[in-house]
């Protein structure tokens, strides 16, 4: 995620901006795994080297939200907001009654992608991380596929149209960070560590709990774009919800410039007089 750093500090923020976990999980092999594998490590270490600061994260925040009095607020855009409802009808495929005509797109939209198997990643990587991994690091040919078999590349181009999506050189560099590295199985990690959760789920993560205020972004070539009122409902002190034309899973990589631009309107009302 150099990317975003880049972005960010191009644009000239004010206060520090944490990309919550990858930044750190690519390079978590051998001892370090250990050290640095579980979620919320990164931001405890940090605490004593940075003033107050806001997080930005693609994984839901329920760590970082818990207890740490120098947050000033969070940015997500992988929202954890499906209701407890949605998910036990999302089972027989029949949508729950009172749904308003954006919930029940999306909730069809949920339920198609179940149709297609496109959760088969995160069950994996849930249940058997090491297991994908071995592959993986065994074989270009095994991590690429296993890479590109994410849902967040379906509608990829490839640099068809270079204001898109990335090309496929920029693609083939990332897949040989985690090449190079011997990363593959390390960074597929924290699917096992968070048990099971889903990333989508309001619930499990305890979404209603956090108190301090919260900034959400939708990417609007993602495949999973919740409607505001679940959104609302799942994080009582939502400051910022915003929806984009451009970007999708991998926003901070695809869009830097506009993931950047969002950090700084979403946090413009949270920074100190200079």
């Amino acid at each position: 995620m150099l990317v975003l750093e880049v972005a960010v500090a191009a644009l000239g923020l004010r206060y520090h901006v944490l990309q919550h976990r990858e930044v750190f999980r690519v390079y978590a092999t051998g001892d370090h795994l250990e050290r640095h594998s579980r979620t919320g490590l990164e931001l405890e270490h940090s605490v004593d080297l940075l003033g107050p600061r806001n997080v930005t994260r693609r994984d839901p925040p329920c760590e970082v939200a818990e207890s740490d009095e120098a947050l000033r607020g969070i940015h997500i855009n992988l929202l954890a907001t499906v209701p407890n409802e949605v998910v036990a009808a999302l089972g027989s495929g029949v949508a729950p009654a009172g749904l308003s005509d954006k919930e029940r797109a999306v909730f069809d939209v949920l339920a198609a992608s179940a149709k297609m198997g496109n959760s088969a990643y995160f069950t994996m990587l849930t249940a058997r991380p090491q297991t994908v991994g071995y592959g993986a690091a065994d074989s270009p040919a095994g991590l690429a596929a296993w890479i590109l078999v994410h849902a967040g590349f379906s509608k990829w181009d490839y640099g068809t149209d270079r204001g898109q999506t990335l090309t496929k050189d920029d693609v083939l560099d990332d897949i040989t960070l985690y090449w190079l590295t011997n990363t593959a199985a390390s960074s597929g990690r924290l699917y096992w560590e968070n048990g099971g959760r889903s990333p989508l789920v309001a619930a499990p993560w305890k979404t209603t709990e956090i108190a301090m205020p919260v900034a959400i972004t939708l990417f609007g070539e993602d495949a999973y774009l919740p409607p505001e009122t679940w959104a609302r409902r799942a994080y009582p002190n939502l400051t910022y919800f915003h929806q984009v034309d451009k970007g999708g899973h991998f926003a901070a990589w695809e869009q830097p410039e506009l993931f950047a631009a969002e950090l700084r309107a979403a946090f413009r009302a949270l920074r100190e007089p200079q």
